[in-house]
């Protein structure tokens, strides 16, 4: 039994209530001896003396004790009220003492219940954030293998499944002959077959002392092999399956297999060829070997980059890809067979071996080279005719229909940008003589140096266009001023005078040049072609080999706020 620890204010409470008690006996004591004594203090009474007898009948100690305390109190009848305030007073003021000792021990004691409080309160919100961490690691793992292709569950503390992703639910599809409700039912109910291998109390250990677990199970009703791996989550525990039958198949399997894998490929309709990782020849179909005119005793420890060197162009490169697991292939590549440059389409893409790793290379591979060409042939083709119908034939240079197309899109982005065009019209005098003169042919070559003239004089952002006979037109966009109008007509007219080398015979001619300004003339392509005509005939009658503007000015110039 352990002893009761008396503390200081029990002490004091204890002290406090014994001299109460006191005050009250000695009040009681003295009032029973000026009772006795009738209040005289001199003890001559009878009734004193016998008190006094009764008093003094013990030990001679005890004797003058009480004597002296006796003949004080009953000789100072008048003080003994002090005696019993003195022990009334100590007593209350110990009493005090013990309720302010008390208060003061039990505010320390709020104060350290406070304390552990807020402790308590800091340590709660710590677990909470812990665990919602937890919790967020765990949804987070969910999320990486939600797209797996490895079967993922997930296990609460009660061994029942939570979560299962997509490959999940086929692995159990394929092993259940009837669809079950997997959420919330533990795991050994669903495949109650683990029950027989490891699986169940390794699970059990998991989530009683977090111990991850991993091993190949015989499932032995199904005969099927699952690769299982268990390692502890905040909610549970995570269980990894994945079916690893194929590799746990007998070896005779395999020996049916392959040479059913190589009558399956030598009788393939296309190109195609297995390699290994060294890219030496297993097998090819029939078609590469006629497509790539390879016999097949050269097939024999023949490496395909020995045999078909150039394909692929890039081999470390494509090599690199092809051991990461990737899928290489090319359209319409140009490589060089034989001598000769061919296109071709190909693929490549690795193959795996019973361990899952990657032991060669797939290849298809199509020569496509008659493909290519006839559709480059189209192609120039349509160029061709493009040409033709927004060309002049015999100078190259934009036709009637190009022109009126690039002088609308220079007045639309003139308009836009607030800005300005000029518009030539060159008609060549003297040409009439030389193409009389000379004949037709030496007027067709006098007409394509023109052309080419032409094309010297101007930007690449302007046009210049032949309109039919010996009509020309310059397109000028962004024009910033009258000046550089002029300077361009003078440059023109001393090209086009120049003499000009006709197979042998020179010849000269010179050319009336007719403007139309937007917008200082007009808003219109249409006015602008009819108003430089009209110019340009203007120059003619003034002497010819000489320019002039259109005199007709424009009433409805567009402003900025247009």
């Amino acid at each position: 039994m352990n002893e009761r620890v008396l503390s200081p204010s029990r002490l004091l409470a204890i002290f406090a209530l014994i001299f109460v008690g006191v005050g009250f006996a000695v009040t009681a004591f003295v009032g029973v001896l000026q009772f006795t004594l009738l209040f005289d203090p001199t003890m001559e009474t009878p009734e004193a003396a016998q008190v006094y007898a009764l008093i003094t009948s013990s030990t001679p100690l005890v004797d003058a004790a009480l004597y002296w305390l006796t003949y004080h109190l009953v000789l100072s009848q008048k003080i003994w009220q002090a005696w019993a305030v003195f022990f009334f007073a100590f007593g209350f003021f110990a009493i005090w003492a013990w309720s302010v000792a008390r208060f003061q021990v039990n505010m320390r004691l709020s104060s350290n219940l406070k304390s552990h409080q807020q402790t308590f309160r800091a340590e709660h919100e710590l677990r909470v954030e812990a665990e919602q961490k937890l919790l967020g690691m765990d949804n987070n793992i969910i999320g990486a293998y939600e797209q797996s292709a490895e079967g993922f569950f997930l296990i609460d503390k009660e061994t029942a499944v939570r979560h299962v992703n997509d490959a999940a639910a086929k692995l159990l599809d394929t092993l259940l002959d009837d669809a079950k409700t997997y959420v919330g039912t533990p795991l050994q109910h669903i495949l109650p077959t683990l029950v027989e291998t490891d699986v169940i109390s390794a699970l059990q250990r998991c989530l009683k002392q977090q111990e991850p677990f991993q091993d190949e199970v015989h499932l032995q009703d199904k005969d099927v092999w699952l690769s299982v791996r268990i390692f502890p989550a905040f909610q549970g525990a995570f269980v990894l399956m994945k079916d690893m039958t194929d590799r746990k198949r007998p070896s005779q399997l395999a020996d049916v297999s392959e040479p059913l894998l190589r009558q399956t490929v030598a009788h393939a309709p296309f190109p195609m060829a297995v390699v290994d990782k060294e890219w030496s020849y297993l097998m090819v179909s029939t078609p590469w070997q006629k497509q790539f005119k390879l016999n097949e005793k050269d097939l024999e420890g023949k490496s395909h980059t020995q045999l078909v060197p150039g394909f692929p162009a890039t081999l470390n490169a494509v090599t690199a890809q092809l051991d990461r697991g990737e899928t290489v292939q090319a359209k319409e590549e140009m490589v060089r067979l034989g001598g000769a440059e061919e296109w071709l389409d190909w693929e490549i893409q690795p193959w795996r071996n019973q361990h899952d790793d990657i032991a060669g290379y797939l290849m298809f591979a199509e020569i496509v080279t008659d493909t290519v060409e006839a559709k480059q042939k189209l192609k120039n083709e349509r160029a061709q005719e493009q040409m033709l119908a927004y060309h002049d034939a015999l100078t190259g240079l934009p036709n009637r229909q190009l022109f009126h197309d690039r002088l609308n899109m220079a007045l639309a982005q003139a308009y836009r940008e607030l800005g300005r065009v000029a518009l030539m019209f060159l008609d060549l005098d003297g040409f009439k003589a030389v193409n009389d003169n000379l004949g037709h042919d030496a007027g067709d070559m006098l007409l394509k140096q023109v052309a080419g003239r032409l094309q010297e004089c101007i930007r690449q952002t302007d046009t210049a266009a032949r309109l039919g006979g010996d009509e020309f037109t310059l397109v000028l966009a962004g024009v910033k001023n009258k000046e550089d109008v002029d300077m361009l007509a003078q440059k023109v007219i001393k090209l086009v005078s120049d003499p000009y080398d006709l197979g042998g015979q020179v010849a000269r001619i010179s050319t009336s040049i007719g403007i139309s300004l937007y917008p200082d003339n007009t808003n219109s392509a249409a006015d602008m072609i009819k108003q430089a005509d009209e110019a340009m005939y203007e120059a003619k009658k003034s002497g010819k080999n000489t320019y002039r503007y259109a005199q007709v000015e424009n009433k409805q110039k567009p402003t900025e706020s247009a």
